[in-house]
């Protein structure tokens, strides 16, 4: 009864997704983004409860502690939604939403950490991966394209990112350490999730401009264009179809491996399957 409540909503936070980017790339119904994006940031904080209620409230002082943090997420979507519809990015709107999320996702390195089987540990992936973050922000705040470094957000943006690349970390080291199916699907989630945010940044820094030593980059956006006319450039074509599409690949992969990674484990492991 559990998983089905659980499953059903958060169906109804993926339609919810999807409908805030209808919104976001709409020119008549952009006006409600802020309003749109609010609603669906209360999806996280209805599903996180429902499960901990739903769960017998167990690790009671976990949630405590991650309620904060959710509420923060929720401010710093709402802020960060202001600052779209008045178009004030890097604006006070934008800078106490970035400020929020940094916040949040700080509480939630420490609580993984907090969580870890075994006791706090760390790894040379919880270095690998906020050096990651830092890299791809200060190859970012180097490009006109962003406007960082003319805005003086150099600093708030290397922070909120190594915020994230460190809860990214702590995240998927906490799957792991939980060991089982359980671990292995919080692992993998994470690596599909961070496999289609990197793959905006390799196909914009790399493969594309391969492209274009064969193909106009004109030629290359008319095609996405020919689907949504509201794509204006490469990054609005990577966000909007490169990132979802190369999530559902990493999903489809976590599905194959969770089907048949039992059958050629001792393979893999080099020992023949026991005799039964």
């Amino acid at each position: 009864m559990a998983a089905a409540v659980l499953t059903l909503l958060s169906l109804i936070y993926l339609g919810g997704l999807a409908a805030l980017l209808c919104v976001a790339y709409s020119r008549h119904h952009f006006n409600r983004y802020t309003a749109v994006k609010a609603a669906v940031s209360c999806g996280f904080l209805v599903i996180a409860a429902t499960a901990y209620l739903l769960g017998g409230h167990t690790a009671d002082a976990y949630f405590r502690g991650l309620l904060p943090c959710f509420v923060l997420c929720l401010a710093g979507d709402v802020l960060l939604g202001l600052a779209n519809n008045h178009a004030g990015f890097f604006g006070r709107w934008f800078l106490l939403g970035v400020g929020a999320f940094t916040l949040a996702h700080a509480g939630f390195c420490v609580l993984f950490t907090l969580a870890m089987p075994g006791g706090p540990r760390f790894t040379l992936w919880d270095a690998a991966a906020p050096l990651a973050a830092l890299a791809v922000t200060a190859a970012c705040a180097r490009h006109k394209r962003f406007k960082l470094r003319r805005m003086h957000m150099e600093l708030p943006a290397l922070a909120y990112s190594l915020c994230v690349g460190l809860m990214c970390a702590r995240g998927t080291a906490f799957g792991f350490a939980c060991g089982g199916r359980r671990g292995a699907l919080i692992g993998s989630l994470a690596g599909a999730a961070m496999m289609a945010v990197l793959s905006v940044f390799t196909n914009y820094f790399v493969v594309y401009p391969i492209y274009t030593a064969f193909m106009p980059m004109d030629a290359i956006l008319g095609m996405y264009q020919a689907i949504n006319p509201n794509v204006k450039n490469l990054w609005d074509a990577l966000i909007w179809f490169n990132m979802p599409f190369t999530f559902i690949k990493g999903l489809i992969s976590v599905v194959i491996t969770f089907l048949i990674y039992k059958k050629i484990s001792p393979l893999l492991k080099g020992r023949k399957k026991d005799s039964q």
